[in-house]
């Protein structure tokens, strides 16, 4: 089977599984650190958001307000504590290039092994444009929106799977090259089927013990 024919069976194998399912619900509060236009972020959330839900994962993105970093800076006079979820919530934290220190500097995101109320995870904004500009030739508002929205979605995978979530096929696979982009921009870079129950299982034994 060639891979455009594997993507699509993917697809739609993804689409009948959140069809089928009770969707779960889950809180992300996204942290520009690196001042991200407002567009692409836009752009990105819609984008993570239509991923999460072929694992019948529905998104909301609470806004904590105070636009670039002050909405989670509580130094920040704009800070405003009562804008933050009360309850459980998971964190994207979105930085201008990649944690100092770390063991690779070719991973657009990061998510640590932590089990808490408020799971976090790490996107690197100078790697998601770099990956973009090296599949477009150019990096685009358009072009940086989907892979920032792809790699969130990504990282968001990572927290609900918190064992070895990478896979040779879908959102999960480690790299990424030409053939994920095509997929991406198709729409068809999704979870599959066995991700998206692992997602299911980890969130039920979470929540529901």
């Amino acid at each position: 089977m060639k891979a455009g024919a594997v993507a699509a069976a993917l697809f739609v194998c993804a689409t009948v599984f959140a069809q089928q399912n009770q969707t779960l619900h889950l809180r992300i509060v996204v942290c520009d650190h690196a001042g991200v236009e407002p567009e692409v972020l836009t752009k990105a959330r819609n984008v993570a958001s239509r991923i999460m839900m072929t694992a019948a994962v529905e998104i909301e993105w609470p806004d904590v307000g105070g636009g670039f970093k002050a909405g989670c800076d509580s130094e920040d006079p704009l800070f405003d504590p009562s804008k933050w979820p009360t309850n459980s919530y998971y964190l994207i934290a979105i930085l201008p290039e990649i944690l100092p220190k770390s063991a690779t500097t070719d991973v657009m995101g990061y998510a640590p092994v932590a089990r808490s109320n408020y799971p976090r995870a790490y996107v690197f904004y100078n790697r998601v444009k770099s990956f973009s500009d090296l599949m477009e030739g150019m990096s685009t508002q358009s072009g940086n929106g989907i892979v920032l929205g792809h790699v969130m979605a990504h990282e968001i995978g990572h927290l609900l799977i918190p064992e070895d979530a990478h896979t040779k096929t879908g959102i999960m696979r480690g790299d990424w090259d030409h053939q994920q982009w095509k997929e991406a921009l198709m729409g068809r870079l999704v979870f599959t089927r066995s991700q998206a129950k692992r997602i299911r299982s980890n969130y039920e034994s979470r929540f529901f013990p």
